[in-house]
């Protein structure tokens, strides 16, 4: 997606940026439209760099600033600086609960991208992507966890059983320990494989096509 042709703001210093996002994040502090689109006008200016960015972005998403979505998914796509896309991923699909419009871009962050060196994108793509299959059957997906939690004792395979759990429907899976994850592998991959049976195999083994073959023999 093309980010927004830049627009200079005059105005957002430091001082400013910081008492925006806590008001942000407080219900009963509301942060007014014309502040939010000086917000929106300093993040599209050229040559922000990371931290400030990371900032105003915060400010767009914790504000729930609806109107600002393109201009928040416009940083999916951020070679350079993967925290940023990391955020926006956070914020589109965990703050405001539009996974079902960023599958293709879940999908293709819990793959290894070459640009997340340090796997950043791909953390949270499977913590969005437990959370999405919790309530919705993508079996390509959950195929894809599974596989994932294979990868061994590194970063990777831990957040793709933390994953296969809160997709089970065991919520408190999303912060377990590292030790926590090796003892309960076996029954989660053992559930997961139930999981597939019950809404993938047994779908297949559904088509039409292939219940006529059964009534011919």
């Amino acid at each position: 997606m093309k980010r927004p042709e830049p627009r200079r703001d005059g105005f957002l210093d430091a001082e400013a940026v910081q008492d925006l996002m806590a008001r942000a994040k407080d219900p009963a502090r509301a942060v007014a439209p014309r502040e939010l689109a000086a917000v929106a006008e300093a993040l599209r200016a050229p040559g922000p760099d990371a931290a400030r960015a990371y900032e105003l972005l915060y400010v767009l998403g914790r504000a729930y600033a609806f109107e600002h979505e393109a201009l928040i998914a416009s940083f999916l796509e951020s070679p350079q600086d993967p925290v940023l896309a990391r955020l926006a991923l956070q914020i589109l699909c965990t703050f405001w609960d539009r996974t079902a419009s960023y599958l293709h871009q879940v999908r293709r962050f819990v793959e290894r991208l070459e640009w997340d060196e340090f796997g950043d994108v791909r953390s949270m793509a499977f913590t969005v992507a437990g959370r999405h299959l919790r309530e919705n059957v993508d079996c390509s997906l959950f195929g894809y966890l599974v596989l994932a939690s294979g990868e061994g004792d590194d970063g990777a395979g831990f957040d793709a059983l933390r994953a296969i759990g809160v997709a089970l429907g065991e919520s408190d899976m999303l912060g377990a320990s590292q030790g926590r994850l090796r003892r309960e592998r076996e029954r989660l991959l053992a559930e997961a494989d139930r999981w597939m049976e019950s809404r993938c195999r047994r779908r297949r083994s559904d088509r039409p096509g292939r219940s006529r073959q059964k009534d011919t023999k």
